[in-house]
Parts: structure tokens; C-alpha cells; sequence
């Protein structure tokens, strides 16, 4: 019969620990991509702290959300979290407050940059796998309530909190391919379709062109569930409207990253992040140092952790072989590659299915 442990010392030490081991292959597919890069390119924000650059910012506001952290106080306890730090190249990690400062101090100008960047990310592979010849866009609003006086919030139609303050976001989602193509923060008292017009007319003249289909209330139920319920919208909500909206727009922003991601491991399907994040991201790192080599050690503790080791094992080999045969290659030229594969199993059209990444 076994017994339990006796003469057993207990020490604890987070030194060179992380739960999140898995964010390092997030990291890498962002890396291989050259997203600080276009991010540096794309994007105009003149600061006098220049601790953190741009790029680096803007990272710091995208990981809270891709860990499921539903607040920026919430995801201070990455400021201690070295490993987590050596993983996704951040040097430290910025104070909440001085991530809610970078937001609020954003030029007027800075939202209409995060809304070119996403178009024109999502004009990249409009035609990916396989030429287009029409859009399916779902347009659908939810509420969000909020437990103060912030700005624009109006009593509207609240099922669950009647009489409280909420915003009624409007949310533009294509159908076939699950991607965020546009939102807008609106105020609770917004009628259904108050700014869908003009939502679908911000679009690039190529989407509008083939966009011949417009549905309300769609099949598209689960994507608006899945971004108020767990890319925290219902906790990114402050007092003033602009930074409510440009984390709306990050939000859009690094949930196509994340699909595209995804479909690494997951090509024939579009994952919820209620599952991919256990999957992808959750997984005990270990960081040691010998004879000047670095090693971390990711221990899965999910039921299915020997499929998600191969599935990560290959997603990381398809990642260098980019790497080492793409290096002089533009980045367009880099995204067309790399999409291509991320995507093939997206219908072109109907009935018509890419192979899936080979290993």
C-alpha cells in the first residue's frame, strides 16, 4: 500500500517559471511575421517617454487579452514574471498605469490608424486561399454593462441589468472565415442598426465591391459571444469613450491574429478561445541557463497534451522553415507565404476545401 510522502521540505521559488510557456510560439508566428515592424510602420504616436517603443506598447496591450486577462490591473503580475518576458522579447513589462496613461494620451488620429492597419491586414488575404467573388458580412450588436458614469453610456435595452448603463458595440464579422472586420462603440440607447451604414462604408473599396450580402442577427452568434465574453469586452470598458474604442479596435485587431494562428493547429475549424487558450497557451515553462545555453522546458497539464505537443511541434517546425528560407523576402511577400499555408483550409467557395498544412 502506498503511503504519503514523509520527510518532505517544501521551497517556493518562481525563478525561471511561467505558466504560460505556450505564448512563445504566439510570439514566434508575431516574429516571423515582422509585426513590430509594420506595427512601427503603420502607426504614428509621437511620446516623450520612449522607455518602450512603440511596437512594444501596443504588444503590452495585446498579451492581457490573448492570456484572457479581462483587466490591465489584472495582468500586473507579468511585471515579475521573467520567463513570460524572455519568451515574448519584452524587455519588462510596463506598469498598468503606465499602459492606461499610453491610452489615454493617444492623438484623436490614433484610432483611425488602428482602423487602417486591420484593413489593411485583412486586404492581405481577402483573396487567401483562393480568389473571392463574394463576402458574407454579419452585422450584430451586444450590450455591455458598465458600473459607473463613463462617457457615451446610456440607459438602453439591458436583459440582465435593467436600468443599468451600457454600451451597444456594432460588430462586422464575415461569415465564411470568422473575422472581425470592423467595430464601433456605441452608446445603449443605439438603435439596432443606428451606424451600420456608415460601419460597412469604412471598409476598403475592394471589400464593399464584393460585399453583396449584409445579414442581421446572422450565424455568426458564437463570434460575438466569444469576443464580449472572452477578449474582455466586458472589462476593458473606462471611463472616457476614446480608450474604450481603441482597445476595441486592438481587440479586432489581434482577434484575426489569433484565428489566423490557430488555424496552424487547427485547419479545418475556427477554435473559441475558451478552448484554444487551454490548448495553445497554457503549459508550465521552465527556464534554465548552462554552458551559456538557454533551454525551457513547457509541461503541458492538459488532458490532451500529447496531441497538443505534436501540434505545436509542428507548428514550430513550420515556423523555421520560414525562417530559413524566407529571410529575403519582403514582408508582403512573407505574408502572402505564410497565410496561404495558415488558411488553406478555408473554402474558397462553396465545396470547394484546400489540403490542410502538411507536417
Amino acid at each position: 500500500m502506498r503511503r504519503s510522502p514523509r520527510n518532505l521540505r517544501i521551497a517556493c521559488d518562481h525563478r525561471g517559471l511561467t505558466h504560460f510557456g505556450g505564448t512563445y510560439f504566439f510570439h514566434e508566428f508575431l516574429r516571423v511575421l515582422q509585426l513590430r515592424r509594420f506595427l512601427t510602420k503603420n502607426l504614428d504616436y509621437p511620446r516623450r517617454n520612449k522607455r518602450y517603443s512603440l511596437a512594444q506598447m501596443i504588444l503590452a496591450l495585446i498579451y492581457p487579452l490573448v492570456l484572457g486577462l479581462d483587466r490591465l490591473e489584472t495582468a500586473s503580475f507579468l511585471r515579475f514574471n521573467g520567463t513570460f518576458q524572455y519568451l515574448t522579447g519584452l524587455q519588462s513589462f510596463p506598469d498598468p498605469q503606465t499602459l492606461r496613461r499610453f491610452l489615454l494620451q493617444a492623438p484623436e488620429s490614433f484610432l483611425q490608424q488602428l482602423h487602417r492597419v486591420n484593413n489593411r491586414l485583412l486586404q492581405t488575404f481577402i483573396h487567401l486561399p483562393g480568389h473571392r467573388s463574394r463576402l458574407i458580412l454579419d452585422l450584430d450588436s451586444t450590450v455591455v454593462t458598465v458600473f459607473g458614469r463613463q462617457e457615451n453610456a446610456e440607459v438602453g435595452y439591458n436583459p440582465r441589468y435593467r436600468g443599468k448603463r451600457s454600451y451597444n458595440p456594432l460588430l462586422c464579422i464575415e461569415a465564411n472565415s470568422s473575422y472581425l472586420w470592423d467595430t464601433e462603440l456605441r452608446p445603449g440607447n443605439a438603435g439596432t442598426w443606428e451606424g451600420s451604414v456608415e460601419l460597412v462604408t469604412s471598409l476598403q473599396d475592394e471589400v464593399r465591391t464584393i460585399a453583396q450580402h449584409y445579414r442581421d442577427r446572422g450565424d455568426s452568434e458564437n463570434n460575438f459571444d466569444e469576443l464580449k465574453n472572452q477578449w474582455g469586452w466586458a472589462g476593458f470598458t473606462t471611463h472616457d469613450r476614446k480608450r474604450c474604442q481603441v482597445m476595441a479596435r486592438i481587440t479586432a485587431l489581434i482577434y484575426n491574429w489569433w484565428t489566423i494562428f490557430m488555424r496552424l493547429g487547427i485547419p479545418d475549424k475556427h477554435a473559441e478561445a475558451i478552448t484554444s487558450r487551454p490548448l495553445a497557451l497554457h503549459g508550465i515553462a521552465r527556464q534554465t541557463r548552462h554552458s551559456n545555453q538557454t533551454t525551457v522546458e513547457v509541461t503541458s497539464t492538459h488532458a490532451k497534451a500529447p496531441l497538443i505537443a505534436q501540434a505545436l511541434a509542428k507548428v514550430s517546425g513550420f515556423l523555421k522553415r520560414i525562417k530559413a528560407s524566407a529571410e529575403q523576402l519582403s514582408q508582403a511577400a512573407r505574408w502572402q507565404l505564410i497565410l496561404r499555408c495558415c488558411l488553406s483550409a478555408i473554402p474558397s467557395r462553396q465545396g470547394s476545401w484546400k489540403p490542410s498544412l502538411a507536417s
